[in-house]
């Protein structure tokens, strides 16, 4: 079993079924996945965009003090898993994180104000993933805040540093903007973004579980891929066993019909032909004797050559008439004028008719050439031998 080339294929066919699902379960999930994880990033920035904004709101109600929101906004992006602007309704910066990824920060983009601004002045949140190049251009945004953005100055006193250069974002990230309120009016926004690299790092320890994960599965499914493989080829080598042993001669032996399957169905077949084929060959070996019977009461003497010039069949009243023992090993030697006949009448596929003495005895002899259904030469060939009183082609 171990050997067999068909629980071989079977394993192979089986556990590359298995492999190629794994692969495409990895290649869907890599195509899927960033769509997922940022959706995912995004449901999770906006509650958080809503708690810095009304963090800010209560600030500008006096509720809470000014010193607490550069601690609330965060040194650095790790605090919130994202980099954090507050800006005004113009898009200018008013705060932001400080230090992402180890450097500072810079002003929040212009174009990302432009694009998500105005949705958030009418009061909603505005979400994007892609690239800069993805973004939606639009004017400028009209200022709608009834407090100016020098308040904002004048009011936080943070170090918003209106000098500084705008942050250079690059490749695909999701970002989120949430309106900030005063006296029901937009005075702001809070923006928070991160990179798709960060955010498929954060989920890397997934994609990791989910490979190994695979790859478990894959090494756990072996033994049982083996073991129904086997199952699947044992009865096809058993009936092929079967076969061979019938090959040889050996009709009697059976092929198992156990099942209603496909197995069986086959056993059963294979078991009707070898019982056809024993009565083919039975009614094949009794026609055969009775045409042996036939010949040999014949009295007309008959020799059998086949296509390599050798003696197949040969009748008693052919050696009775050719005067040859009933022991004679070698018919060709002992009467080679007759043969030389048969092996002209073979070489030129035609009939040939001459008169031989043998010994004191006139005998006639006709070799002719046995021609199947498409006019080419039988591999056997037909001679007759007689006394010169009747003379009988038999032309199977």
């Amino acid at each position: 079993m171990k050997h067999s080339s068909l629980l071989r294929r079977a394993m192979l066919l089986a556990y590359g079924a298995v492999v190629i699902f794994a692969l495409m379960i990895m290649l869907i999930y890599r195509i899927v996945s960033p769509q997922l994880f940022a959706q995912n990033k995004i449901d999770d920035l906006i509650p958080k965009g809503q708690i810095i904004a009304s963090y800010i709101e209560n600030t500008l109600n006096g509720e809470i003090s000014t010193s607490y929101l550069m601690p609330l906004i965060g040194r650095s992006s790790s605090q919130w898993e994202a980099t954090v602007w507050v800006v005004d309704t113009e898009g200018q910066t008013l705060m932001r994180t400080q230090i992402s990824n180890g450097r500072t920060v810079g002003k929040l983009p212009k174009a990302l104000a432009n694009s998500m601004l105005p949705s958030v002045l009418e009061g909603k949140v505005s979400t994007h993933f892609g690239d800069m190049n993805a973004l939606e251009t639009t004017k400028e945004t009209d200022t709608r805040s009834i407090i100016p953005s020098h308040f904002f100055f004048s009011t936080f006193d943070m170090n918003a540093d209106a000098n500084a250069n705008e942050e250079t974002v690059s490749g695909n990230f999701v970002a989120v903007a949430v309106p900030i309120s005063f006296s029901s009016e937009v005075v702001g926004a809070v923006f928070m973004i991160q990179s798709m690299s960060e955010v498929m790092g954060s989920m890397q320890v997934l994609t990791n579980t989910i490979t190994l994960s695979l790859l478990f599965v894959a090494l756990l499914l072996l033994p049982l891929i083996y073991w129904v493989a086997a199952r699947m080829a044992r009865p096809l080598l058993a009936m092929r066993d079967v076969a061979m042993t019938m090959a040889s001669g050996n009709l009697s032996i059976r092929a198992s019909e156990n099942g209603k399957d496909e197995y069986g169905e086959l056993g059963h077949a294979l078991n009707y032909l070898s019982t056809e084929l024993g009565n083919t060959i039975s009614s094949l070996e009794l026609e055969r004797n009775r045409l042996k019977n036939m010949i040999d009461g014949l009295s007309e003497g008959i020799i059998a050559l086949d296509e390599n010039h050798g003696v197949q069949l040969s009748n008693p009243a052919a050696s009775k008439l050719l005067k040859l023992g009933t022991e004679s090993a070698d018919l060709r030697s002992s009467v080679p004028e007759v043969f030389s006949l048969l092996d002209q009448a073979m070489d030129q596929n035609t009939m040939v008719r001459q008169i031989l003495w043998i010994g004191d005895t006139a005998i006639s002899v006709a070799a002719a050439p046995l021609l199947s259904q498409y006019y080419a030469m039988h591999p056997n060939l037909k001679h007759w031998v007689s006394d010169g009183t009747r003379l009988r082609w038999n032309p199977f």
